[in-house]
């Protein structure tokens, strides 16, 4: 990119300063990606990162092994493999990388493993970029329309069976139209996926078995004053642990 001539302010004594703003590749970044959409948050940057001048190496998650191998097996045929390359493994890989010097590192994920990365760049002074996970009420007033209030938000939720992390996490509802809120959502659920949505090829599936075990317990748990109003089974199938 060509530098950008830029004002200069009265200080500097204008007529005799000049000033341009010129735009430089950071260098080698480091980018971490997320299981639940594995292709989207390690490419999605690594767009940007390209687009800038910079290398990058790329540590897809673990918990998404086939996607992870399957990066590692074509980014050699498409990108010059001494400026990107892709590091599979787990914590003691990640952990490796971390420790070595990048000059950008974009991390997607949860706020635990956040606080790790960041404090291994801080060792640097090494730049992050944090996209971490977070609470996504939704709120839905007297004066709402209910009927596409509903297929929306259970869209959302039920988009990669929850596993997103902007998914309404929960619903704020006026009490005056909680029942026609819960049987829209009923209804449409029903139209997404049909009579059982366990059969449907529209409804993804839980990343692993650690995962599913996890939901199943908040079920199972969930006390006296918690109902379930449609669904609540959980089904064992055969997928990556």
């Amino acid at each position: 990119m060509k530098p950008e001539r830029v004002s200069v302010p009265l200080a500097q004594i204008k007529g005799l300063s000049t000033a341009e703003i010129v735009s430089q590749p950071l260098g080698v970044t480091l980018i971490i990606g997320a299981w639940n959409y594995p292709f989207a948050l390690a490419l999605c940057p690594l767009v940007g990162a390209i687009a800038a001048g910079n290398c990058a190496v790329i540590k897809p998650s673990e918990v998404a092994p086939h996607s992870a191998e399957l990066l590692a097996e074509l980014f050699p045929k498409y990108l010059d493999p001494n400026c990107f390359s892709v590091i599979n493994g787990g914590v003691p890989e990640t952990t490796e990388l971390l420790k070595q010097k990048f000059d950008l590192i974009f991390y997607t994920g949860n706020g635990t493993v956040g606080r790790i990365v960041m404090k291994a760049a801080a060792e640097h002074l090494t730049p992050v970029i944090l996209e971490l996970g977070g609470k996504s009420p939704c709120i839905v007033h007297s004066d709402a329309n209910i009927d596409l209030a509903a297929k929306r938000i259970m869209n959302g939720k039920f988009m990669n069976c929850g596993q997103t992390c902007i998914a309404p996490d929960y619903v704020l509802l006026h009490k005056s139209v909680e029942g026609a809120f819960l049987d829209k959502a009923k209804q449409a659920l029903k139209e997404f996926y049909g009579e059982d949505p366990q059969q449907s090829l529209s409804l993804a599936r839980i990343i692993n078995s650690r995962h599913l075990g996890r939901l199943k317990a908040l079920l199972e748990d969930r006390g006296d004053k918690a109902e379930i109003v449609v669904g609540g089974k959980t089904v064992s199938y055969t997928h990556s642990e």
